[in-house]
């Protein structure tokens, strides 16, 4: 995914004054953009393709434009319509500073009840505000959920309330309903995810929320009056860089659904969350240890291939150019399509702590159905802080340009359905 994916909109946004600066996450319309508005200020832009069946253009539109009448201090507000062509339209929303609710999950996956009220009431309140005006959100995913300075919570994504069609993971119009009820069951699922094991008089409050769907505001009442609120606890930012440096080295996948017809095939995306991945973008630079039990000269040809590619891949997400995938990864394989969600998901970073990596080993495991598997053990370092070394398996493929990943692999894990992913 790059600027070309976007036809157009380069021009069409630098014509109001605006200016792109790069990936900013992915929606449920697609990717998002950050963006510099004539001011100077940080705004996110998205495009909405209303390319759609004329009922369905009709009624996106009506939502559009009731949209634009919206507000309320918990949902990013918009703040222009810019028009690309005959068949889409950006969204440009102002930019919410702080991490994605994902991303401090990710650290502190258990919170406190008084925490979670603290979260939902206000969310409640956002989504009141929508439901009101005979709109729904539709994607109440931990990462459509910014927590803004002080531990705000803040409803973005405005585009999954213009196309109620896509979204991710299993928070989405509760799996696959759309309305006003459906997001209030989304959200006592993302209360439900995020509750500690006791969970107190809070747990069957959500419980039943879950079952009986009630509006906004009776589950706003319910979950206040149940446990006092109490700040969110927000990580520091060197706690959020740790887990960032260990998550760009991590395999384990975090499951996104994109179940909108237009959007490519995708299977399981190894996603790591835009607010806590963020310091990937300073990537560029890395360093070389010798291979254990021979050194860098005694390696194979597939081995070192490993290393190259690990190694250029830093230079690739460094860099925020998509288009450069292909150099270390076969399009449409399931690397490919994380790291491109990968891209797609980086915030603009503003610190500029010189980030490396360190390759400690490489192992040879053999091959399977064609494909040459590697174990790479490695490290990223951000400032002076370095991760936990981390140890992946790459499956190569070789193709007309070289050796290739098709897929990141944990120690152990078969490889996947790669030609089922690529779409075929």
């Amino acid at each position: 995914m790059d600027l070309a994916t976007d036809r157009g909109l380069t021009t069409a946004l630098r014509s109001r004054g605006y200016q792109l600066r790069g990936p900013a996450g992915v929606g449920a319309s697609g990717p998002a953009w950050s963006a510099s508005s004539p001011t100077g200020e940080r705004v996110v832009v998205s495009v909405l393709d209303l390319e759609l069946t004329l009922v369905e253009r009709r009624a996106a539109l009506e939502r559009l434009e009731t949209l634009r009448g919206v507000a309320h201090e918990h949902l990013v507000r918009l703040e222009d319509l810019v028009a690309v062509d005959a068949h889409r339209t950006a969204l440009v929303s102002a930019a919410v500073e702080g991490p994605t609710v994902g991303a401090v999950a990710a650290v502190r996956p258990a919170w406190a009840p008084g925490e979670l009220v603290t979260l939902l009431v206000p969310l409640a309140g956002a989504l009141g505000a929508l439901h009101s005006r005979g709109l729904a959100h539709g994607d109440l995913a931990p990462e459509n959920v910014v927590l803004g300075p002080g531990g705000v919570p803040v409803l973005v994504d405005l585009a999954s309330i213009v196309l109620p069609t896509g979204g991710t993971r299993g928070f989405a119009a509760a799996r696959g309903r759309a309305g006003s009820e459906a997001d209030v069951e989304s959200l006592a699922r993302l209360g439900l995810s995020l509750l500690g094991a006791e969970g107190g008089p809070l747990r069957p409050v959500l419980e039943q929320a879950v079952r009986e769907r009630p509006g906004a505001a009776e589950l706003a009442a319910r979950v206040f009056a149940a446990v006092p609120p109490e700040p969110i606890e927000v990580p520091e930012a060197a706690v959020l860089t740790r887990v960032a440096l260990s998550q760009l080295a991590d395999p384990r996948a975090v499951d996104r659904t994109l179940p909108d017809p237009r959007a490519r095939r995708r299977r399981r995306v190894r996603l790591v969350l835009g607010t806590v991945a963020a310091v990937a973008l300073a990537l560029g630079t890395a360093g070389l240890l010798p291979e254990r039990g021979g050194g860098a000269h005694g390696r194979d040809a597939v081995s070192q291939a490993a290393v190259e590619l690990t190694l250029r891949r830093a230079e690739v997400l460094g860099a925020r150019d998509a288009s450069r995938l292909t150099e270390v990864l076969v399009e449409g394989s399931p690397a490919f399509v994380a790291d491109e969600a990968l891209l797609a998901s980086l915030a603009s970073a503003e610190d500029s702590s010189a980030v490396s990596a360190r390759v400690l080993e490489t192992r040879r495991l053999g091959s399977s159905e064609g494909r040459e598997l590697v174990a790479v053990t490695s490290a990223y370092r951000w400032g002076t802080t370095e991760g936990e070394p981390r140890e992946v398996v790459l499956a190569l493929e070789r193709t007309a340009s070289g050796w290739r990943v098709v897929e990141v692999l944990a120690p152990g894990e078969e490889p996947g359905l790669v030609d089922a992913a690529r779409g075929g």
